[in-house]
């Protein structure tokens, strides 16, 4: 079983328009792919976004039901997270 973790950059260019974004979303939505979203990933978004995009994102992530937000719960789940993103990702 494999699936996604979605970095806080991937939020904001889909709530900011960007089409290859919402086409990587959908896609992986219609094929059932797990995704799952460190929590403090949407903050970082929010927090680069205006309050009507965050009202956006917001709905788009309930409706994703192939997506889940997980808490960061210690330093070697951060640790595993962080493989996904790949060296030099900040």
């Amino acid at each position: 079983m494999f699936g996604y973790v979605l970095d806080d950059r991937l939020l904001t260019a889909l709530s900011n328009g960007d089409h290859g974004s919402g086409a990587l979303l959908a896609l992986l939505h219609n094929r059932d792919v797990r995704v799952c979203v460190a929590a403090v990933t949407p903050a970082y978004a929010f927090a680069a976004l205006p309050e009507e995009r965050c009202g956006e994102l917001l709905g788009i992530a309930v409706a994703m039901t192939n997506t889940a937000v997980e808490p960061v719960s210690d330093a070697v789940d951060a640790l595993q997270r962080a493989e996904f993103l790949g060296p030099g990702s900040r």
